[in-house]
């Protein structure tokens, strides 16, 4: 599928400012294709770095489309407590911050 594609195309680092590239060409291709809605961990930890990468690279607005896509689908399918639900909040939690909506990031159930 589109999404495992997508998946295997990640560098996995997104904190290396070499792999920034490919995320950027990674970004806008996730909501299109459904991995915010995806249950496969592969896919979900795609997600999980991208969100990253929007958060160090300074692409906030990308950031907050996919955290909230993602948290709205992952809470839903996941439930509250699962692992992968927590760090996706604290990840956009952290695109929040940098965005200064301070009350949205205290309204996420932690």
């Amino acid at each position: 599928t589109v999404r495992t594609a997508l998946a295997a195309a990640d560098p996995e680092a997104p904190s290396a400012t070499a792999d920034w590239p490919r995320y950027a060409e990674l970004v806008p291709h996730l909501t299109h294709a459904g991995a915010p809605e995806d249950t496969g961990e592969d896919v979900q930890r795609l997600v999980l770095n991208c969100l990253r990468y929007t958060y160090l690279s300074g692409d906030l607005e990308a950031g907050r489309e996919l955290g909230r896509e993602a948290f709205a689908a992952w809470e839903r399918l996941l439930g509250p407590e699962h692992p992968r639900l927590l760090d996706l909040t604290h990840h956009y939690a952290n695109v929040l911050r940098a965005l200064g909506e301070y009350t949205a990031t205290e309204r996420m159930d932690w």
